[in-house]
């Protein structure tokens, strides 16, 4: 009876490894998952700002403008 208890509170505690590592695991995923988004919206900001004031300076500069 001791044994099965051993075994019973083992097989417990190997599930619950599991599943922290699980957490982990999902928990590592999604802040890769918010640093990748976070990078694209940085790089469409930059690249839309630097279009729209490349523009602005084209037509502040443009050639026959009082």
């Amino acid at each position: 009876m001791v044994r099965y208890q051993r075994g019973q509170m083992r097989q417990q505690q190997e599930l619950a490894q599991m599943q922290d590592t699980a957490q982990q695991q999902a928990l590592a995923a999604a802040l890769v998952a918010q640093e990748d988004e976070r990078q694209r919206i940085a790089a469409e900001l930059h690249d839309g700002v630097g279009t729209i004031l490349a523009l602005a300076k084209l037509h502040l500069y443009a050639p026959g403008r009082p």
